[in-house]
Formats: structure tokens, C-alpha cells, sequence
């Protein structure tokens, strides 16, 4: 376990504060015979997958984008890795970077783990984050399982300005992401502002 890191037992149900974590179990229509077979560049991805009003972004090549009068919406795929599984069942994870801006901005990180039912690929896992602050993303190490999100922390600082960041481990266990430690530091931003010129 990572030094300065909070850490949970065994069976515990806590979620970190900064993460959001679900079960959408969203199938695709589409039948394939391997994930591998699956465009996931080519995807189109939901904010909320399973809510039948939303009809989601289709990407191209990877990345959506549309721009409109004092608005905007840029969603980008950032990751795409298969994830090891002691049975027969096939897993991948991919990693998203969704900002949605029209009088403020909506900047999120989300990481959907997929497997095929009956041939169709199916979200049975998210985790959704704030990435509104420098320095956060999704880092996935496939030799050791360990999935480490940088996210801005849920403290009240102003919405342009972040204070915090919360780093959060969660352990692919062959079926789904649990989570393990976290710890909190001072973001980019906030140490910059704290530099004494004089």
C-alpha cells in the first residue's frame, strides 16, 4: 500500500467522497464475438448509461465534439485495456474525458468496465470523477491490477480555483474495481497560489 494513503478493509461498502461509483449494466444491441471485435474508437458513449432519455455521443476516431453558441461538448477516449479475469470471461476498461461548458463547466473523468452478455457488450461498471483541475486523470497498471484516480476533491473551494486533490486506488479483482486506499494533497493550482512572491 502506497505511503500517506488511507486504506479499507476487507468487504467495507465505502465509496470515496470525489468518486461515484456504479453497476449501469448497459447492454449494446450490437452482437460481437470477442470485445476485441468491438469498436470502442468508434463507440457511442452515454453519460448516464441506462437512462433511456439519454441518447448519448457518437465518437469518431476516438474523440465527439460540437460547438454551439456559449456552449460546448468534447468528449475524448483516453484508454482503452483489456483486463485479466481468472475465468473465461473477457473485461476491458476504457478511461473518458467528458467536458460539457455552457454557463459553467462540467468536467468529468469516467472509467466503464465492459465484458459481453450473450455476445453483447455491456457497461457493468463506472467510476465518475471531477476532473476540473490540473493533474487528474485514470492510470491503469496491468501488471499489478491497480487502477489509481487523480480527482479534485469534494472541499469547498470557489469552481475556478481547486484546492485539493484526492488520489484513490482501487484492485481490478477479476470481476470489477474495489476500492482500496486514498489520500488527499494540495492541487497544482493551489500550490501555485500559495507561493509567497516576496
Amino acid at each position: 500500500m502506497l505511503a500517506g494513503f488511507s486504506a479499507f478493509g476487507q468487504g467495507t461498502s465505502t465509496v470515496f467522497a470525489s468518486a461515484s461509483v456504479s453497476t449501469p449494466n448497459y447492454t449494446y444491441s450490437i452482437s460481437v464475438p470477442s470485445l476485441e471485435h468491438f469498436d470502442f474508437k468508434n463507440l457511442r458513449v452515454f453519460y448516464q448509461p441506462g437512462d433511456p432519455s439519454d441518447h448519448g455521443v457518437l465518437l469518431h476516431d476516438g474523440k465527439y465534439s460540437k460547438h454551439g453558441p456559449g456552449s460546448y461538448e468534447e468528449v475524448t477516449l483516453e484508454d482503452v485495456q483489456a483486463l485479466k479475469s481468472s475465468e473465461a470471461e473477457q473485461y476491458v476498461l476504457i478511461s473518458l474525458f467528458w467536458n460539457d461548458c455552457g454557463g459553467s463547466c462540467t468536467t468529468l473523468g469516467k472509467v466503464q468496465v465492459f465484458t459481453l452478455r450473450g455476445h453483447h457488450p455491456t457497461i457493468v461498471q463506472q467510476i465518475e470523477y471531477d476532473r476540473h483541475a490540473e493533474g487528474t486523470g485514470a492510470f491503469f497498471n496491468p501488471m499489478t491490477g491497480h487502477l489509481d484516480i487523480v480527482a479534485r476533491a469534494d472541499d469547498d473551494s470557489a469552481n475556478c480555483c481547486p484546492r485539493h486533490l484526492d488520489i484513490m486506488r482501487f484492485d481490478w479483482d477479476g470481476k470489477r474495481f474495489v476500492p482500496k486506499a486514498s489520500k488527499t494533497i494540495l492541487s497544482i493550482e493551489s500550490e501555485t497560489e500559495s507561493i509567497d512572491p516576496n
